[in-house]
């Protein structure tokens, strides 16, 4: 890459940071009523559906080869029926954002749908993971309590994300191009560098080779397998069906993230409830050593986990539960956002060319840490819309 890598990394994070069925169709910019049964779809068969069709037209390894295919022969809105799964597809995204506004207060999303975590929750007790993946006001609860040191807050965590693609770009050659790393592994490494940064206040480095402990590089494939196995579970509702061993190897390495992240931030919540007790000592004793302990937990700024832990409306068990599900779905979707924009911008020197100079001209070979550097990288904005419109990391949306 011919431009600041580091500013890249940080901005991609950044912007990571029975389902009821509208029966209101929109046609030429009119809203039509539509009974769901109206709607068309191939022969449906007893037992399994519509599945003859589906793998006539390509089957799991040509899901875009179906769906180009239903699109053309049914229009923008169509459904399928695998193996009693009904499913309806909506195309135009005009339709599906009605379908949305119809569901309510709490629309169904795409998570709701994954049951592979579902399930894997559910099988350990997990209730609040189990909450980030379901719907209504359970769903709210546990938006509202992870939100406000989240994403409310998600500036505050520039500068340690900063410091972090700084490390990530200065070993970035060495690691990818004397083939230590393979780049789809190095950009997995970065995405859980990056998240781990804004849980725990510090990267763990696993984009360096030298540095990278096995406990994460563990994490990092464990997550990866997982992700993988999730994507042919759905496509391939089969396999899970009639005990496949998909599902038990999906199990095998959920148990392998949830027990490195959990001994993860048990440490780190221990260090903080010592970090605490100091700080409430500070008012007694020596007032040099007093002024001076103020003075350094006043200028830490503290990571999530920390503020989570200081806010007090979550338990510790609680707070494990969460950390999983983050490190998992941030190494997922940023890994994937990454891989595209590179090869998008690959594809594209001229736009190569034009973002770096952009970003010699904002920041003079600064990193981002402020909202007002961000905002003044309007056409690095411009690359990551236009890099998600063409290959975008979520491309069907599932209900």
């Amino acid at each position: 890459m011919i431009f600041q890598s580091s500013t890249v990394l940080v901005l991609l994070l950044v912007l990571a940071l029975t389902p009821s069925v509208s029966n209101a169709f929109q046609k030429n910019g009119n809203t039509i009523p539509v009974k769901t049964s109206d709607v068309p779809m191939p022969i449906k068969w007893p037992i399994v559906g519509t599945l003859p069709d589906f793998l006539s037209r390509g089957g799991v390894d040509g899901m875009a080869d179906v769906h180009e295919s239903m699109y053309k022969e049914y229009g923008p809105v169509y459904r399928m029926s695998l193996l009693g799964n009904d499913e309806m597809i909506f195309s135009d995204p005009r339709v599906f954002d009605q379908i949305l506004r119809n569901e309510g207060k709490f629309p169904v999303g795409g998570a709701e749908v994954v049951m592979t975590f579902r399930d894997y929750y559910e099988e350990n007790g997990m209730d609040f993971a189990l909450a980030s993946v379901g719907r209504g006001p359970q769903w709210k609860t546990w938006r509202q309590s992870v939100n406000a040191d989240m994403y409310v807050l998600w500036d505050s965590y520039l500068p340690i994300i900063a410091d972090t693609c700084a490390k990530i770009s200065k070993v970035a050659g060495k690691e990818v191009v004397s083939n230590k790393v393979h780049i789809t592994d190095f950009l997995s490494r970065a995405a859980f560098d990056m998240f781990s940064a804004v849980l725990y206040g510090e990267s763990p480095e696993t984009t360096d080779s030298k540095k990278a402990t096995s406990e994460d590089i563990e994490f990092v494939k464990a997550t990866k397998r997982a992700f993988d196995i999730t994507g042919n579970l759905i496509s391939n509702p089969l396999e899970k069906i009639f005990g496949g061993e998909q599902y038990k190897d999906f199990v095998v390495n959920m148990d392998k993230t949830n027990d490195i992240a959990s001994a993860r931030g048990k440490q780190k919540m221990k260090e903080v409830s010592e970090k605490n007790k100091k700080s409430n000592e500070t008012g007694s004793g020596c007032p040099i050593t007093t002024i001076q302990n103020t003075l350094l937990l006043s200028n830490t700024n503290p990571s999530y986990i920390e503020r989570l832990m200081n806010r007090g409306q979550l338990s510790e068990d609680q707070i494990n539960q969460l950390q999983s599900p983050l490190l998992m779905a941030g190494v997922d979707t940023t890994a994937y956002a990454m891989s595209w924009f590179y090869l998008n911008l690959a594809s594209n020197p001229h736009v190569q060319t034009k973002l770096a100079n952009e970003l010699k001209e904002k920041l003079g070979g600064e990193d981002v840490t402020t909202v007002k550097q961000m905002q003044s990288l309007t056409y690095l904005k411009a690359c990551f819309r236009e890099s998600h419109r063409l290959t975008p990391v979520a491309p069907v949306s599932i209900k």
